[in-house]
C-alpha cells in the first residue's frame, strides 16, 4: 500500500485509465488530452508502470465481482485488501475503482447491498450508473436505486449524456428548463413520453411550453403509438406552443447524430401525415398548421415534398382529404 501515491499532486500518482483501456469509446470522442497522462513512456502510450498495472488489475477485479453478481462478502473481502488502518480505500486505488463500471454493474444486477458498500467506501455514481438505475426503476417501478445514487451526491441537474437531459425530481431541486449538451430538454422528453399532468406540473414550475418544439416532439411520438399525445398537443397549443416548429431545430448543430440524418426537416404535420394519424392531422390543421413548408427526410428519399404530396405518397385517403379541404 505504501507504494501508491496519496494525492494527485504526488509524482508517483497514477492517473486512472481503466475506462480508457477497457471501454469502447464512440468514434468521434476526443480523448487526446488524456492519452499520455501518467503514462510511463509517451512513445509507448499503452505501456503501464508496475503501479499502474497493479491498479488496473485491482479495478478489473472489482469490476468482475460486481458484474458477476458476486456475494457481498466477496466484494468486502476484496476492498479490505485496499484499505488503510482507518478502513479507508487507498486514494489512488479509489480513483481507479471510480473509473471502472463497478457501481453500474451492481445497479444492473440490482445488487443493493453492493451498491451501498461501494458508495460507503467512497465510489461515486457516474452517468452510466444513473442510466442503469433509471432503467431498473422503469422496469420494476422501484425507485430505490436511483434515490440511493442521488442521495450519494449525483447532481440532479446533470445531463445523463450528450443526448439525454437530467433526471427530473422537483422535490430535489431539479430544473425543468435543463437540457443535455445536444439541446434535448426536460420539457421535450415530457412532451414525448410523460402524462399531461406531469407536463402541466413541469410548466407550473418554470418549464417553457413555447420553446423546444414540443408539439413536433409529441406528434412524432404519436406516430409511434405513445399514448396521450393528442390531448397533450391540444394543451400545448392552448398554451401558445408553436404549431409549425421543426424537429431538432433547437439542437446543438455542433453535435451531429444519426437521428439528424434520419429525420431531416420535418414538422408536426409531416410526422402525422406519414404516420397515418388523421386525428393529429385534423387537430393541427384546425389550429393553423401551414401547408407550405416541405418535408425532406429519409421518408421522402431526401426529396422535398409538400404535406399533400407526402399524404399522396403514403396513400392515407383521410389525410389527403383533410389537406385538400384545408386548402
Amino acid at each position: 500500500m505504501d507504494t501508491f501515491a496519496l494525492h494527485p499532486s504526488d509524482p508517483s500518482w497514477e492517473e486512472p485509465r481503466w475506462g480508457e483501456t477497457h471501454i469502447i469509446r464512440p468514434f468521434n470522442c476526443d480523448h487526446s488530452a488524456n492519452v499520455n497522462a501518467g503514462r510511463a513512456n509517451a512513445d509507448e502510450p499503452w505501456k503501464f508502470t508496475e503501479r499502474a498495472k497493479a491498479l488496473d488489475e485491482a479495478a478489473s477485479k472489482l469490476n468482475y465481482l460486481s458484474a458477476s453478481n458476486s456475494p457481498l462478502a466477496d466484494v468486502q473481502t476484496f476492498l479490505t485488501e485496499w484499505e488503510d488502518s482507518a478502513a479507508n480505500i487507498q486514494p489512488n486505488a479509489l480513483a481507479w475503482f471510480n473509473d471502472s463500471n463497478a457501481i453500474r454493474n451492481a445497479c444492473t444486477n440490482d445488487s443493493r447491498e453492493v451498491v451501498h458498500l461501494l458508495l460507503d467506501k467512497g465510489l461515486q455514481p457516474d452517468a452510466l450508473a444513473i442510466s442503469c438505475a433509471k432503467k431498473n426503476w422503469k422496469e420494476t417501478g422501484d425507485s430505490y436505486l436511483i434515490k440511493l445514487l442521488v442521495d450519494s451526491g449525483w447532481d440532479i441537474n446533470e445531463p445523463i449524456n450528450d443526448n439525454t437531459p437530467p433526471l427530473m425530481s422537483l422535490s430535489r431541486g431539479a430544473d425543468p428548463k435543463a437540457s443535455s449538451l445536444s439541446g434535448d430538454t426536460v420539457m421535450q422528453r415530457a412532451a414525448s413520453y410523460a402524462s399531461l399532468d406531469t407536463l402541466k406540473l413541469l410548466a407550473g414550475h418554470g418549464g417553457s411550453v413555447v420553446d423546444g418544439a414540443l408539439v413536433v416532439q409529441a406528434s412524432y411520438r404519436h406516430t409511434l403509438g405513445v399514448p396521450g399525445r393528442l390531448e397533450l398537443v391540444q394543451y400545448l397549443l392552448d398554451q401558445g406552443a408553436p404549431t409549425n416548429a421543426f424537429y431538432m431545430e433547437n439542437r446543438n448543430k455542433a453535435i451531429q447524430s444519426c437521428e439528424a440524418m434520419l429525420m431531416g426537416r420535418q414538422n408536426a404535420l409531416h410526422f402525422a401525415i406519414w404516420g397515418g394519424k388523421s386525428d393529429m392531422v385534423k387537430l393541427l390543421l384546425d389550429r393553423g398548421a401551414e401547408q407550405v413548408s416541405t418535408c425532406s427526410a429519409m421518408k421522402t428519399d431526401r426529396h422535398p415534398m409538400s404535406p399533400l404530396e407526402l399524404a399522396e405518397k403514403y396513400r392515407v385517403k383521410d389525410n389527403v382529404a383533410l389537406l385538400e379541404e384545408a386548402g
